[in-house]
């Protein structure tokens, strides 16, 4: 039986993008799909077959030229956003399933009011008794200024949508039975101790053919991508030495460095560096033999579904413990954005190229992804988890 599902993310890339082949699979097996995103990703939803339930995203205002001082606060503000908006849209036309990002309240909420069944779904590590990201790696952050006011604003919001009984930490600490993990399980650090309601599915972000294609020149050199995710890119200094470290080396290189910067801030670059503010980057990385990322959970996915190696330069907290696993695993080498040289990065190209171990890890966790099952997997286990809501009914 056909279904609707509605789908309620974050109005980001690194949130939207590992959901995009869930959807496309959903369509081919003939459900129907909504989903709550703002006007820059509807065209993006649209391509692959859902209906975009269009919100203005006030977090939006409340980035910084990094894209990167984003608190609790303003997820709630999304969500205070967002579920006027899914109310009026789906008043009649409710879903049968809501599969909701982690950090998107307005689709837990809404679930909860309207007694649907949801998931969760979750692009970078999850946590519970034996791992949790911020007790790792964020525990010596000093506490936000605003945590308090946090609270207090989301016990408000709760009560004001109908669900006085439910205080803030309750909320928070709410676990759907179903956490579809854009992951493969040998990926997330403590893999082994996470229970059946988490389901690693790995990435399903399609083919995405829509973002354009690229092909490598003809002489198969090697290729090398570069590009810094969506929010970090206002860092001119950095592609500049890109361009030093990579100058004598004999490579196709293929660099993004995002529509903040004027190219002429990067000066000249090598002949053979294809330097653009926007590349179709799954279709780049299909044949890159090396990257050179932000270490983002959703390019280290792409980077890793085909088996390319990389060196990671975070630059964020939530990075650093991905750029952590990466070289934990021997997939990559980490380097600290503060003590960058094109000297230092240099010797890590040549390193992740001309490493046979780290390539063959690559190449074992490109395996462990594609059999984690991907958009098959969880659209599976979105369907299973409305039959069992109606047998239970």
């Amino acid at each position: 039986m056909p279904l609707h599902v509605g789908f309620v993310g974050i109005a980001w890339h690194g949130h939207v993008n590992p959901t995009l082949g869930l959807v496309e699979e959903l369509v081919r097996r003939g459900h129907r799909v909504s989903y709550a995103v703002t006007e820059a990703f509807a065209e993006t939803v649209r391509a692959v077959g859902a209906e975009p339930v269009v919100y203005r995203n006030p977090v939006d205002d409340a980035l910084t030229d990094d894209g990167l001082d984003i608190s609790p606060t303003d997820f709630l503000r999304e969500a205070e956003a967002t579920l006027p908006v899914l109310k009026e849209a789906w008043a009649t036309d409710r879903p049968d399933v809501i599969a909701y990002d982690g950090i998107a309240w307005a689709g837990r909420v809404l679930a909860a009011a309207w007694q649907l069944p949801a998931a969760e779904m979750w692009p970078s590590f999850v946590s519970n008794e034996h791992f949790s990201l911020e007790a790792e790696f964020l525990a010596d952050q000093p506490l936000h200024p605003g945590v308090l006011r946090f609270v207090r604003e989301l016990t408000r919001f709760l009560t004001a949508h109908g669900l006085p009984a439910t205080s803030a930490g309750d909320f928070l600490g709410h676990t759907e039975p179903l956490r579809l993990v854009f992951l493969p399980r040998s990926f997330q650090y403590r893999g082994e101790t996470f229970d059946d309601r988490f389901a690693f599915v790995g990435p399903c972000a399609g083919d995405r053919g829509f973002q354009g294609d690229w092909s490598p020149a003809a002489d198969r050199r090697p290729v090398l991508l570069i590009a810094l995710g969506t929010a970090c890119y206002e860092w001119p200094e950095f592609f500049r030495m890109c361009g030093e470290a990579v100058a004598d080396l004999p490579w196709q290189v293929v660099m993004a460095h995002g529509p903040g910067i004027d190219p002429d801030d990067l000066g000249p670059l090598p002949d053979h560096v294809d330097a653009r503010p926007y590349v179709p980057q799954l279709a780049v990385l299909r044949h890159a033999d090396a990257f050179v990322t932000h270490a983002g959970m959703g390019s280290t996915m792409e980077a890793l579904l085909h088996g390319t190696p990389m060196v990671a330069v975070p630059q964020t907290h939530e990075q650093a413990a991905v750029a952590e696993r990466i070289g934990r695993l021997g997939l990559g080498v980490r380097l600290d954005r503060e003590q960058l040289t094109a000297h230092t990065l240099r010797e890590a190209l040549v390193r992740v190229m001309d490493d046979t171990r780290i390539r063959a890890n690559a190449a074992r966790m490109r395996d462990d992804l594609r059999s984690a099952g991907g958009a098959p997997e969880a659209a599976d286990r979105l369907e299973l988890l409305v039959a069992s809501a109606a047998d239970a009914a």
